[in-house]
């Protein structure tokens, strides 16, 4: 996740190239965001310290 959509471009290009189709990346404010959804894995890349 990440609230950058130059960001999302970046690695969904990224993605492609590598021919990766089973990461999710999404476009959002993690200081606001809900889901129900469940994961197996979650990974924080420089993302702790920007949190409120």
């Amino acid at each position: 996740m990440s609230n950058s959509a130059p960001k999302l471009f970046h690695i969904e290009v990224v993605e492609r190239s590598r021919n990766l189709a089973n990461i999710p990346v999404v476009t959002a404010d993690m200081n606001v965001v809900e889901t129900d959804e469940r994961f197996d894995r979650i990974v924080s890349v420089k993302m702790v310290g920007h949190m409120a």
